[in-house]
This record gives structure tokens, sequence and C-alpha cells, in this order.
């Protein structure tokens, strides 16, 4: 993503050869959030990835100061481990981030659209957690597209 654009990703411990397992820390400019149950934390990193959260942050943040504080201003339903909409917005996200992987470490361009269609189906899976119709997510993905300063039809 471009520089100043809220992302979130889902990283556990860090298996180095010489010195063993370690927890990754972030900086004081990343949003640590400690979760045990994996599929509670991909469920929140699908959320907080949406173009609904996006919009939010980037209507209330300057590019170089999206600080720590987003959960106070993003609203994220508490996770629910028997609610099929929390654990398909998990399996979703697990998508993603396996796609993505694939595109940074193999540079496999050919992943984007796939990227781009999971993107949207999380998109309209948070939309029905806020109650968001589809008119409605329509009109969030210009409004984001118009702040990145993307060229957006009339």
């Amino acid at each position: 993503m471009g520089k100043g654009i809220f992302s979130t990703c889902v990283v556990s411990e860090y298996e180095d050869k010489a010195i063993g397992n370690k927890c990754i820390i972030p900086d004081h400019k990343i949003m640590f959030i400690p979760l045990e149950d994996e599929n509670e934390a991909y469920y929140v990193a699908s959320v907080l990835n949406s173009s609904i959260a996006q919009l939010i942050v980037m209507g209330y943040t300057i590019e170089t100061a999206i600080s720590t504080h987003v959960l106070k201003n993003v609203y994220v339903p508490k996770f629910k481990s028997k609610d099929k909409v929390h654990l398909k917005l998990a399996e979703l996200s697990k998508n993603a981030h396996e796609l993505a992987k694939r595109y940074y470490e193999q540079n496999d361009l050919e992943v984007q659209e796939e990227i781009k269609e999971v993107e949207g189906e999380i998109d309209k899976t948070v939309a029905g957690l806020y109650g968001i119709t589809g008119e409605e997510l329509k009109e969030v993905r210009k409004t984001l597209r118009v702040l990145k300063g993307e060229d957006v039809e009339r």
C-alpha cells in the first residue's frame, strides 16, 4: 500500500535459526492488538482492512500521523467463534494474507486480481456487519478512491 494508508496484518512468532522463536514487537507508530485466537486475529484484520474502516481512518487522520488510536474510532464487533459471518471474515483474511505473501515474496503479479476479489468479498461481508447497503458500499469505495487521489468516474 502507499504512504499514509492504514492497513493491518496478522503476525505470530518469528522462528530464527540462531535465536529460536521470538515474539514480534512493533515500534511506537504501529498498533499492536494482542489476541490469543488466530481466527479472532484474522477477523479483526479483515474488519480493519475493509474499505469502510479505511474510509473512517482516512477521514480523521493525516497521512504522517496515523497512530494507534484507531480502535477508539472504528467499532469492531466482538468476535464470536461460532458466528458464521465472523468465521467467514477470518477465512477471507487468511486467504488475503496468503495471496499478499505470494505477491510480495514471489513478485507474483497475476495474484493482484485474486487479491482484489477477496478484498471485495471482505468489503461486502463487513458492510453486512454494519448494515451498509450495496449502494452505500459503492459510495464508500468511491470516496476512498478520491481520498487516495485516484481517478473516479463522475
